[in-house]
């Protein structure tokens, strides 16, 4: 784990790439961004207002 946090300090991992964030009651609108297959980078799902 040590290495891990040492490579994301010194740059040789960088951070990822967001594509879109859709709420996590939009999963299915997240499913058909993923199915188009044009997207690059990460298509993520946000459950800040899960527990609202």
């Amino acid at each position: 784990m040590n290495e891990l946090w040492e490579k994301l300090g010194n740059g040789e991992i960088g951070k990822p790439i967001i594509h879109q964030v859709f709420d996590f009651k939009d999963v299915a609108k997240a499913h058909i961004e993923m199915d188009k297959g044009t997207h690059i980078g990460k298509v993520m799902l946000d459950f800040t207002l899960l527990n609202q």
